[in-house]
């Protein structure tokens, strides 16, 4: 189990959201880790990239007694292919999903355009295409997006 896992595991029985860092690699939760942490009581499983929105959402679902697990997340750890990408990088390519500017992008997602760019060629050089728009189609074929 990760070092991040082990921090937000609890006792079994006692409702508590976990929130999965950002880190400059792919997430990667794999069915196993879904599984061990929610055997151990773990009852809410998300990526910290989430909106603040979401989160508190998530937190009163699991205060209440339910479970949930990012439905990203569970596609990814059922997903027979990797996304490359990490979260923010995802973020991009859904922010700007529908033709949107750099700079559109960058005020939506509060970062700069440079930043941006940055993610948008880093994207593209790891899924080796040359634009931005076929990144993103490529995304949502793989559920990535």
């Amino acid at each position: 189990m990760s070092r991040s896992l082990r921090r937000g595991v609890v006792p079994a029985g006692t409702a508590r959201a976990v929130a999965v860092p950002d880190t400059f690699e792919p997430l990667t939760v794999g069915v196993e880790v879904l599984q061990r942490a929610l055997g151990a009581g773990v009852s809410g499983f998300l990526p910290k990239s989430r909106p603040a929105d979401d989160v508190a959402a998530v937190i009163r679902e699991v205060a209440a007694g339910r479970r949930y697990v990012d439905p990203e997340v569970a596609a990814d750890a059922l997903s027979d292919e990797r996304s490359p990408l990490t979260d923010r990088e995802l973020d991009v390519l859904r922010a700007g999903a529908r033709g949107q500017t750099v700079a559109e992008i960058a005020s939506a997602l509060h970062l700069s355009a440079g930043t941006v760019r940055n993610h948008v060629s880093s994207v593209l050089g790891k899924l080796g295409l040359a634009s931005r728009q076929q990144a993103t189609i490529h995304a949502r074929e793989r559920g990535w997006i």
